[in-house]
């Protein structure tokens, strides 16, 4: 189809519905009615953006504008006229000079097609426009008014981070935060402004010391990974090739967190990182336990592959206690495994982890925190064979069945594995067939 490629520039969704009638008249050789049809377009997608300018950044230029503009009579004739006029006038980097020209020309244009000529000696009393002419309107209209966003640049991104930051405390979870701002912003960004946002937002994240970024920094990186993660592989190929992505102030420990969270967000961005960034992370994960745990993505896609990895290579059983025992077993730690899984849908892997760590736990304090944060969460997830394999792991180690909590710890695994997968079975069959699993287990009614 003509101008199949041109329209993928649009972003505005109404604006491309509206052009694909433009150009629908185009192709049935309809070349007046394309014209005029183009004209109004580019009116809508005018406004489209003012809209977006007032309802999402509270540009004052712009809401006087549109109120301005609502208060005159919709069969005002000059309405067109004193919207053009006022854009040019108060927010000239919405419509630069190539802009200008285009709408020019187009209006001149739909006035000889719409409007007859009334001269005695006209040979018809509309004018036509060439196929050439409307193509050539056509992709200048697209090129230079509706591929570009509006003026959305330092003018607008500090209403969004003041945003942010009058919001950080008012919602209840993640969830309700990302949803906010994918219906506030993610979705209505251009794709020029959406770069800009994300760029802008790494750099203030990353690169800025200041007592403002230092104060709300957490809250932006948050709003960085929800703003990456909503249009992913477009805004990191982006990002990468940015030189605010090399420029990073990984001295301050703070940021060199964030940092390496970053990656495990997103691994794939993580070998277009500057050498020292890269090298800073090695050396810091090599002599953490819990890092070279998490930090997957310095020799693996995923954490599953990397865990994976890890168990292979820690070989013997006092190997692999040694290394999980040097883990700080914290509830913020572990979520952030869980998270990390998660999202790659592997429950199997995040299952048999917390199994095989909880049942190497070399004393009672151990045991009793590695069940509360790794067994009780996915116990609803396990399968039979997972839960089995927990019988089996955790009754072959004192640290775990011989503890007092297990006696509470333990029923609750018991009742769970009852209900889903052995209804019939009594707590006494259940001591009989894992004797030390179930060695100290009470019902607590």
């Amino acid at each position: 189809m003509a101008f199949e490629m041109e329209i993928r520039k649009i972003e505005n969704p109404h604006t491309r519905q509206y052009m694909r009638e433009v150009i629908s008249d185009y192709n049935n050789g309809n070349f007046r009615s394309a014209v005029i049809m183009l004209y109004v377009v580019i009116m809508s997608d005018i406004v489209e953006k003012l809209d977006s300018l007032s309802g999402i950044y509270s540009n004052e230029a712009a809401k006087e504008i549109l109120a301005q503009l609502s208060d005159r009579s919709k069969y005002d004739a000059s309405r067109e006229r004193f919207l053009f006029e006022q854009v040019q006038k108060r927010l000239p980097a919405m419509l630069p000079n190539e802009a200008v020209a285009t709408i020019k020309s187009l209006k001149e244009w739909r006035n000889v097609s719409a409007h007859p000529s009334l001269a005695q000696d006209s040979p018809e009393p509309l004018g036509r426009p060439s196929q050439e002419t409307v193509a050539g309107l056509i992709r200048e209209s697209i090129d230079t008014v509706f591929s570009q966003s509006a003026d959305l640049s330092t003018r607008s991104f500090s209403p969004f981070l003041d945003t942010i930051a009058e919001n950080e405390n008012s919602f209840a979870d993640d969830s309700a935060l990302k949803n906010f701002l994918e219906k506030k912003y993610f979705t209505k960004f251009q794709a020029s402004t959406y770069n800009y946002m994300v760029e802008h937002l790494f750099s203030i994240v990353f690169t800025s010391t200041d007592n403002d970024s230092t104060q709300h920094r957490y809250i932006n990186f948050k709003v960085l990974i929800m703003l990456i993660g909503h249009k992913r592989e477009r805004s990191l190929t982006y990002l990468t090739k940015s030189s605010r992505f090399q420029n990073l102030q990984i001295q301050e420990p703070d940021i060199l967190d964030l940092l390496m969270q970053f990656f495990r967000n997103f691994p794939e961005s993580f070998e277009f990182a500057p050498y020292f960034a890269r090298h800073q992370i090695e050396l810091k994960t090599k002599i953490d336990p819990n890092l070279k745990l998490i930090n997957f993505y310095l020799d693996a896609s995923n954490l599953t592959v990397h865990i994976s990895t890890l168990l292979k290579e820690l070989g013997q059983d006092n190997d692999y206690c040694n290394f999980f025992d040097k883990i700080t077993w914290t509830s913020a730690y572990v979520e952030a495994i869980r998270k990390q899984l998660l999202e790659t849908g592997d429950i199997a892997a995040l299952n048999k982890l917390s199994i095989l760590v909880y049942g190497e736990s070399t004393n009672f304090d151990s045991a009793d925190a590695r069940f509360e944060y790794l067994i009780a969460p996915q116990l609803k997830s396990f399968t039979q064979d997972e839960f089995q394999l927990l019988f089996k792991k955790a009754g072959k180690n004192s640290q775990c069945y011989a503890r007092s909590r297990a006696t509470s710890d333990h029923w609750t695994a018991f009742v769970e594995y009852k209900k889903r997968f052995s209804p019939d079975t009594s707590l006494a069959e259940f001591q009989k067939t894992w004797p030390f699993f179930a060695q100290y287990v009470a019902d607590p009614s």
